[in-house]
């Protein structure tokens, strides 16, 4: 296996009006560095290098669907969970189970019993 990397650095040019040589330049970028490296890479290494990373990012990949999947059945949990308590809730409700209400008539003081 082959590869190859090129950079390069450019340098933008400006107009400077207290230089005359400079009075013409157009704004421009000009290469201002260049770099090319190589590499060869023979079969045995690169298989070693597949063997050596491949498995990592295997178990990454599984990982995340673990965690998704986990996510999902406790989502679900809570919103049944919810459901139910919730209609219990509109079912106590609707029976008035759970909760004493004041007749505020019949507790407010009379008038003609003062004490």
């Amino acid at each position: 296996m082959y590869a190859k990397k090129r950079t390069q650095i450019n340098v933008r040019l400006l107009r400077v009006s207290y230089f005359p040589q400079y009075k013409n330049l157009p704004n421009v970028l000009c290469p201002y560095l260049w770099m090319e490296e190589s590499g060869e890479v023979t079969d045995k290494l690169a298989l070693e290098f597949k063997d050596t990373v491949y498995p990592a990012l295997k178990g990454k990949l599984i990982t995340k669907w673990i965690c998704i999947g986990i996510f999902a059945v406790c989502t679900i949990i809570c919103l049944t969970l919810f459901f139910f308590a919730y209609r219990k809730r509109e079912a106590a409700l609707n029976r008035n189970e759970g909760y004493d209400y004041v007749d505020l008539k019949s507790a407010a003081p009379n008038k003609n019993n003062v004490a």
